[in-house]
């Protein structure tokens, strides 16, 4: 699966893998790609497609490794969150803090991926997520070799633009507010919790 391949000059191999050991069954062998048909409209160059495939790769990756941020971080939450009601601390100061974290993932992943609560009862939400923008980019130039749109183009433009708006808050949050929760809790003997220093 994947970005179609572009036309061109290319080389194909076999080999095995036996006990870990990479064995070549034959010599490389080329081939030629070629298109599948001639479209109609003046279209992109292959350099421009191929750049543009690219650059949607290179996004699509920084959006999966901040959706696992995502769940990392929430999930690090929960934990102290349990750590928080087993600690003896006075109740008040750092429950305040636990709500403010709270509160500020609520409205990034409100940012990063719409709705839960409308998503979960079939209502469109009115707000366009990363996700929904890269798959504007993706479904019109991942199985064609056309090329990019302006709307391709600038849906992959904001994509990446709120990705890194939304990556750079959520470190904030991690390294600044997350990290004096941590710190408050190990002043109070608060139990340990996965992720933290030994």
């Amino acid at each position: 699966t994947g970005m179609l391949a572009m036309p061109g000059k290319y080389t194909v191999t076999m080999a095995s893998k036996i006990d870990g050991k990479i064995k070549s069954l034959v010599e490389p062998m080329p081939f030629n790609v070629t298109r599948l048909y001639q479209s109609e409209l003046d279209e992109a160059s292959h350099a421009q497609v191929s750049a543009f495939w690219r650059e949607l790769e290179m996004v699509q990756g920084q959006n999966s490794v901040l959706n696992n941020q995502f769940k990392l971080t929430n999930q690090r939450v929960k934990d102290l969150a349990q750590a928080l009601l087993r600690s003896q601390a006075d109740v008040g100061a750092l429950e305040q803090q636990l709500e403010d974290i709270k509160e500020k993932l609520s409205l990034l992943n409100h940012r990063y991926s719409g709705s839960k609560v409308r998503g979960e009862v079939g209502v469109l939400d009115d707000h366009v997520t990363v996700g929904q923008r890269l798959f504007v980019a993706t479904i019109g130039t991942g199985f064609s070799s056309y090329g990019p749109t302006p709307t391709h183009k600038e849906s992959l433009a904001i994509a990446q633009s709120d990705l890194s708006e939304i990556s750079s808050k959520l470190n904030d949050v991690i390294n600044n507010d997350i990290a004096a929760l941590e710190d408050a809790l190990r002043k109070v003997n608060a139990p340990w919790v996965k992720g933290q220093a030994l």
